[in-house]
């Protein structure tokens, strides 16, 4: 996917990284791609929940919303216990499908690590351009 002939450019090339990445510790490590794809996998996830507990206090400068953002990472959104808490009428107002509702962390870094990674790289370069 880093390969462009002719002076090409290339669409999308932050899709990849990830993969790239995940590909390096298989060779750095010397261990098959499925135990490199976990590893990176798990570091994926650790440096999301990490980032945005620590981006959650230093908002809020209590270290309560860290462990509640990790409960909440953990458990999914509030928004889906509603419909059970305040019954059924509730359901429209959320605004999302039931079918296909807000996934938690977990879920997402099974389905689409990728897609996880690059958003905590987005995240953190708007954080960090912000802070200049």
């Amino acid at each position: 996917p880093y390969y462009a002939p002719n002076g090409e450019t290339i669409p999308l090339i932050y899709y990849y990284t990830w993969h790239f990445l995940a590909s390096q510790i298989k060779l750095i490590a010397n261990v098959t791609g499925w135990q490199a794809e976990v590893a990176f996998n798990w570091f994926t996830g650790f440096a999301t929940i990490s980032f945005l507990s620590a981006l959650a206090i230093r908002i809020t400068k209590k270290a309560i919303t860290g462990f509640l953002l990790l409960l909440f990472a953990l458990a999914g959104p509030p928004a889906d216990l509603l419909p059970m808490l305040l019954g059924p009428r509730w359901e429209n107002l959320i605004g999302y499908p039931p079918v296909h509702g807000l996934e938690v962390l977990w879920m997402q870094m099974s389905w689409v690590p990728q897609h996880v990674f690059s958003a905590l790289a987005l995240v953190v370069l708007l954080f960090t351009v912000t802070q200049v």
